[in-house]
């Protein structure tokens, strides 16, 4: 009986004791680009997937070349904004004027931070 009691105690003084804040060890990831429009492609959203699933979508895909979104902005229609756990991230952004146009890439997300993912839509010669 006593022993039943003192291993109750430490089982609830444990789990008391166990730091819940390792479950939300997260960071905040924005996505821009700087497509206005494509050859051959008209007008387009950008479609962002992780572990193929669609994550969100850029609806007006353009950002002068010379600005730079704050990584404490909110999601707009320039700006895809969301919360990951810590961990490294491959992503693909897909053009939805074409089944073929699509942009692949990769992301880390440390804890308590920002990482901006600018998606290089130009084409060089």
């Amino acid at each position: 009986m006593r022993i039943s009691l003192i291993i109750s105690i430490l089982t609830i003084a444990t789990l008391i004791s166990c730091d819940k804040d390792d479950d939300n060890i997260t960071g905040k990831v924005t996505f821009y680009t700087n497509a206005q429009a494509v050859l051959n492609c008209g007008s387009f959203d950008v479609e962002i997937y992780i572990d193929n699933s669609l994550i969100g979508t850029i609806e007006e895909p353009y950002l002068p070349l010379d600005e730079t979104p704050k990584c404490n902005s909110n999601s707009s229609k320039t700006l895809l904004v969301i919360e990951k756990p810590e961990g490294d991230y491959e992503f693909t952004a897909r053009l939805t004027c074409s089944e073929t146009l699509k942009y692949m890439g990769d992301f880390k997300v440390k804890k308590d931070s920002c990482s901006l993912v600018y998606i290089d839509l130009t084409y060089n010669k």
